[in-house]
């Protein structure tokens, strides 16, 4: 295989890797950062400390100290930093060194691990983990003017991301794969596809006649791993749902889908 080829491979220096890592990516769910309770993460083949400070902030942080290589979520939250548990060394949300019990002040100075810009948005914790300044943040005023009914979750799946991304190009398994759901609803007819390459990604057409449930259903792919997608209400809840999913890769062969749903 070509290396211009090999998007299956997502670790740090991979050509997906480095791609999917210059965009921002949702790497936890918001609830499961307690205050003052560090949590060791693990995204596109690489670990991470994760934390929220007492202020309320989130932060994402190098896994290791590069003191002893001590995993810093063993470690213990302070005010907005968080401390090696072997040997006391504290590291801000940027990743500089601030303390180093029994060495000398001047000498901290020179340490520094990886912090990464960490937001907090709609239940999602999201990190940029690539190279240099951070793109634009990217909100989705479509579900923003919702933010108090909006649902959201993270799906493990144990595939490649890659194959959860070609998932979402196809209409058709919806019969099959999720048969209980379309009968339920009356989504019967199966549909013409149609896609478009844009500027965003690709725009996904499932076209049927319009007749009761069985409606032409529209998917925005955004680039590099999103989807937003509208999808049919059943007999309990008649309103059509907003879906917006992010396909983040674990490793090379587990991945997370982060949902949001209004």
């Amino acid at each position: 295989m070509e290396p211009y080829e090999d998007y299956a491979h997502v670790g740090p220096g991979t050509l997906a890797g480095r791609f999917l890592r210059s965009f921002w990516q949702p790497v936890a769910l918001g609830e499961e950062l307690v205050t003052g309770r560090p949590k060791r993460i693990c995204i596109m083949n690489e670990h991470f400390t994760a934390y929220r400070g007492e202020a309320g902030g989130v932060h994402v942080v190098a896994d290791l100290c590069p003191h002893r290589q001590t995993q810093l979520f063993l470690g213990w939250v302070e005010g907005n930093d968080i401390r090696c548990f072997y040997h006391g060394w504290k590291f801000d949300p940027q990743g500089r060194c601030v303390e180093q019990p029994a060495e000398s002040a001047a000498y901290k100075d020179r340490i520094a691990i990886r912090g990464y810009p960490t937001r907090e948005y709609l239940g999602l914790v999201f990190a940029y983990l690539g190279e240099g300044e951070p793109p634009p943040f990217p909100e989705f005023p479509e579900i923003d003017v919702t933010r108090d009914s909006v649902i959201y979750n993270r799906h493990p799946v144990p595939c490649n991301f890659f194959q959860r991304v070609e998932n979402d190009m196809d209409e058709l398994h919806l019969h099959f794969v999720h048969k209980v759901s379309t009968d339920e609803v009356g989504l019967v007819e199966f549909p013409d596809i149609d896609v478009t390459e844009t500027d965003y990604g690709i725009l996904r057409k499932g076209i049927r006649k319009e007749a009761g449930h069985n409606v032409t259903r529209t998917a925005f792919w955004m680039m590099p791993n999103v989807l937003m997608t509208f999808t049919p209400g059943r007999p309990s809840r008649p309103q059509w749902m907003l879906h917006l999913a992010w396909r983040v890769p674990i490793t090379d062969t587990e991945m997370c889908s982060f949902i949001l749903a209004t």
